[in-house]
C-alpha cells in the first residue's frame, strides 16, 4: 500500500493570524468552487474525501486535476452551496498545528459547517502553506452530509406522539395502522426500494433503488429512513428478517448484557427477563 506524501516544508512566519487565513481561504473557496478552477484552493497533491455532499455517492478525490475534473462533470460545484467555519464551540475553532508526526509541516486545522442544495453537514480541512507563492491551501478536506432540510430529525416537538386518539371512531388501533403501513395501502408507494442483487429487474414504483438486500446494511438503512419519515420497502430472498445471520451462524445472540460487574461494585442496567 502506497502512503500519501506530506507536502513540502515551508517557512511559516510566526505568529500568524489563523482566523484571517481561514477567512480568506473560505472566501476563495466559495467563489472558485463554482468556477471549478481550484488552483487557489487545493495543493497540487491534495485529497478530498466526500460523503454525499457533492453527490449521492462516496468519493475520495486525489490531486488537484482529479478534483477539478469531478466538479466539471458535475457542474456548478455539484450539490455543494457553501462552507463556513464551525464556531459552535471553542474546541472547534481554527488552530495552528502539525500535519506530520515529526511536526515539521505546519498546518491550520479548521472545522466546517456545510450547506448543500438538499441539507447540511460538517467537515474538516487542513491547510498548508504553498512554498511556491506562500498562500494557504487545502491539503486534505473532508465533507459529510448529515441532515436533510425536508426531513428533519424527529426530536423535541417533532417526536412521534404515539397513538392518535382522534382515530378512535375509526376503530383502528396500533396494529391496524402498522398493517396499513406495511401493505402500502391507500395508494401509498415506497420512496426507497431496498433489494438484493438477485432481484435486479424487479418492477415497482420507487424514486430510489438500493441493491443491498435485507442484511445489516439494508435494515439499518430502512430504520434510518423510517426515522426521517421516508417510506421504504425492503425485499430479500430469505423468508424472515434475520435469516442472513440465522442461516449462517449456529450461535446467534442479538441482545447485549444488561449488567456488568466491577470489583466490589455491581452496576445494574436492567433486570433480566423484565
Amino acid at each position: 500500500m502506497k502512503t500519501a506524501n506530506y507536502p513540502p516544508v515551508s517557512n511559516v512566519n510566526l505568529p500568524i493570524d489563523v482566523w484571517e487565513v481561514v477567512k480568506q481561504w473560505l472566501i476563495i473557496f466559495n467563489k472558485d468552487v463554482r468556477s471549478m478552477t481550484l488552483g487557489r484552493i487545493f495543493m497540487l497533491e491534495s485529497y478530498w474525501r466526500d460523503h454525499l455532499t457533492l453527490s449521492w455517492e462516496f468519493h475520495t478525490l486525489h490531486g488537484l486535476p482529479q478534483i477539478e475534473r469531478f466538479l466539471q462533470r458535475s457542474g456548478e460545484g455539484s450539490n455543494l452551496v457553501s462552507i463556513a467555519v464551525d464556531d459552535s464551540e471553542a474546541s472547534r475553532y481554527p488552530k495552528l498545528t502539525a500535519l506530520d508526526p515529526d511536526k515539521k509541516v505546519k498546518c491550520i486545522e479548521v472545522f466546517l459547517v456545510i450547506k448543500t442544495i438538499v441539507g447540511g453537514g460538517r467537515g474538516v480541512a487542513r491547510l498548508v502553506q504553498d512554498p511556491e507563492d506562500n498562500t494557504w491551501k487545502a491539503y486534505t478536506l473532508y465533507t459529510s452530509l448529515q441532515w436533510l432540510d425536508e426531513h428533519p430529525e424527529p426530536t423535541k416537538h417533532l417526536r412521534p406522539s404515539g397513538l392518535n386518539y382522534g382515530d378512535r371512531n375509526l376503530g383502528k388501533n396500533w396494529v391496524d395502522h402498522r398493517s396499513a403501513q406495511t401493505a402500502f395501502e391507500e395508494h401509498l408507494q415506497p420512496t426507497v426500494l431496498i433489494i438484493g442483487t438477485i432481484f435486479r429487474g424487479f418492477f415497482i414504483v420507487a424514486d430510489v433503488l438500493m441493491y443491498i438486500g435485507a442484511g445489516q446494511a439494508g435494515l439499518l438503512t430502512a430504520a434510518r429512513l423510517k426515522q426521517l419519515n421516508v417510506p421504504s420497502l425492503v425485499i430479500d430472498r430469505n423468508a424472515r428478517v434475520g435469516d442472513n445471520w440465522r442461516n449462517r451462524y449456529k450461535s446467534l445472540i442479538l441482545h447485549d448484557p444488561v449488567w456488568c460487574e466491577y470489583p466490589y461494585i455491581t452496576i445494574l442496567f436492567g433486570i433480566p427477563g423484565s
